[in-house]
């Protein structure tokens, strides 16, 4: 039996394709029709289809004896649909790893006629097949990362077709690179080496190698200092993560990451709480301070105005204490020049300090002097006028006898 879809109202033409066919029957119906009736070539049956098709079937019977048959099944065409991909995440997306085998499942429920199903990438089929499912294997290049790629299933040519895209996120290796930053001292150098990884990727763990030969250091930083023995030679990081590692190399040459840089004529001078910091036209430096014991510095800033009088003032110190202050030149290739500097704030005058209070103990006292003087002035003064108006009374009385 062939089965054909077409859907109601359509015309579609059943083709018997044998030369020997006598005539058209439509089974459990009294529908006969001759080739000579139909007046059509190699005698096709050309019909428009009717819900009742849905549910019969047309046979083509052959001449002979006996006679053969090719019977013909019209069904309802109906798209797949339910399509997803098994590997995805809600966002669409599928997760992988450089160099690591991985899958891409494609999944849907199946149409009338069976789909064809295709995987499909920067627009080239890279697997075909189906019904249902189509599975398709590959080893993910670095490359690949963030491409998009197409499930797309259709069952029949003037049919919209199914589509799922999904786009690959992959770990890759890491990208390193090495960069440097040198603090150039009057007594000694320091080079620190920065081991970055520039592709956004995570890093499960580094290692060093100096010329050749492993260094203890598993972080992304390593601190050089001179002490006594050469920095030269070949610095070698190595970054590794799920997808495989990756390096880069640096060669130091001690004698080239210092230039001599003098700095310019450099004045400190302090009070109790104070220090003031001038220096000569044309520098423009990165200052720091702290104190002696301390291990915290502290930027100081400083505007426009201070860079044209050259001259600054920290303020709000501690009175008789030792402080670091640190000034430092940014140089043109990565390295930083720096001078410190040792002072200590004035201590609190205590001859001055002995003066003023010997000030106030006078004036506390004569102020306690002019009130006390004050109120037994007026003691003597309302003494004095009771007196006299007892006085004044007896005078009065004694004028009264007198002239009884």
């Amino acid at each position: 039996m062939m089965d054909l879809y077409a859907t109601e109202g359509e015309i579609i033409i059943l083709q018997c394709q044998n030369k020997e066919i006598d005539h058209w029957e439509k089974l459990n119906h009294s529908f006969v029709s001759y080739c000579y009736e139909l007046k059509t070539k190699d005698c096709n049956l050309k019909i428009r289809v009717t819900i009742t098709d849905y549910i019969t079937t047309y046979r083509c019977v052959i001449r002979g004896i006996p006679p053969r048959f090719k019977d013909f099944k019209i069904s309802m065409p109906t798209p797949p649909s339910n399509m997803n991909v098994a590997e995805a995440t809600s966002e669409r997306q599928v997760v992988g790893v450089e160099g690591h085998k991985m899958t891409l499942t494609c999944n849907l429920k199946s149409g009338k006629p069976m789909e064809t199903m295709f995987w499909i990438k920067d627009g080239k089929v890279v697997s075909s097949g189906g019904p249902g499912r189509l599975l398709y294997t590959f080893i993910p290049k670095r490359e690949d990362n963030f491409k998009n790629y197409t499930c797309r299933a259709n069952n029949t040519l003037n049919s919209m077709a199914l589509v799922e895209i999904i786009q690959l996120r992959l770990t890759v290796r890491p990208s390193i690179l090495v960069n440097m930053t040198t603090m150039c001292m009057e007594e000694n150098m320091t080079v620190i080496l920065n081991c970055l990884e520039t592709s956004g990727q995570e890093v499960k763990s580094y290692h060093w190698i100096y010329n050749e030969a492993g260094l203890l250091e598993t972080s992304n930083i390593l601190l050089l200092t001179t002490s006594n023995k050469s920095l030269d030679g070949s610095y070698t990081c190595t970054g590794v993560n799920e997808a495989g590692s990756n390096n880069d190399t640096l060669i130091l040459h001690e004698d080239k990451l210092c230039p001599t840089r003098k700095f310019s004529s450099i004045k400190l001078y302090s009070d109790g709480t104070n220090i003031y910091i001038s220096w000569k036209r044309g520098f423009v430096f990165v200052m720091e301070y702290r104190q002696h014991y301390s291990k915290m510095w502290r930027m100081i800033s400083y505007h426009d105005k201070a860079l044209v009088l050259q001259s600054l003032q920290i303020s709000d110190l501690i009175p008789s204490t030792d402080y670091i202050i640190r000034l430092s030149v940014n140089g043109s290739n990565g390295y930083t020049v720096s001078k410190e500097y040792k002072i200590k704030t004035k201590g609190m005058n205590t001859k001055a300090n002995e003066t003023t209070t010997t000030y106030i103990v006078l004036i506390v006292a004569f102020t306690a002097g002019i009130v006390f003087g004050t109120v037994f002035l007026v003691k003597q003064l309302i003494k004095m006028f009771n007196s006299k108006r007892k006085t004044r009374t007896v005078l009065l009385q004694t004028i009264k006898c007198i002239n009884l």
